[in-house]
């Protein structure tokens, strides 16, 4: 009589096992990249609406909690968006306006960017915000100053821009002033 033969299963420190794991997981559902891009369109949408005079502010909730895949750590898109913008824009939050007579810009690329800001009046945005707004929206960016350029000598060698203004001391440049300096 024959003894019944023993049939070997891999375990969780097998790694054909974690391959395997690995390609049915990413054969089911839709994945991060097709969840980013079904939130992007259903906040795009909510957006339109909040803008066309909707009475409820957007949440920002579900999007802030996304998760990302950046160099290898999984994060809640919040964490990535404060990390992004504090690069950036120096802060995790900032505070942005749009001053008068920007540099480079062009009457189209200015009143764009003045839909940014109702009234004309500054304001301070989330970060998960600025990010999906530059994601959706980064043509109206174009002439807004937002990155970080407060050190003196950067601001007049290589932007030749002053480092004053009639509120005080400038601490942004907008993409198109960095394109179009010296």
């Amino acid at each position: 009589m024959m003894a019944p033969t023993r049939v070997e299963r891999p375990n969780r420190h097998d790694r054909d096992a974690r391959v395997s794991r690995g390609r049915r997981s990413e054969r089911s559902g839709f994945g991060i990249v097709g969840l980013m891009q079904a939130t992007v369109c259903w906040l795009a949408l909510c957006f339109t609406a909040v803008a066309r005079g909707g009475e409820q502010p957007l949440d920002w909730d579900a999007w802030e909690r996304l998760p990302v895949l950046e160099a290898g750590r999984r994060m809640p898109l919040d964490t990535f968006a404060r990390s992004l913008v504090t690069t950036i824009c120096g802060r995790p939050n900032p505070k942005l306006w749009l001053p008068e007579g920007l540099r480079g810009a062009d009457a189209a690329q200015i009143e764009a960017a003045r839909a940014l800001f109702p009234e004309g009046k500054p304001r301070r945005f989330r970060a998960s915000e600025l990010v999906f707004s530059w994601l959706v929206e980064p043509q109206r960016w174009q002439a807004v100053p937002l990155l970080i350029a407060e050190h003196k000598q950067l601001r007049q060698e290589v932007f030749a821009l002053p480092t004053h203004d009639s509120f005080g001391r400038l601490r942004y440049v907008s993409p198109i002033e960095a394109q179009s300096s010296r």
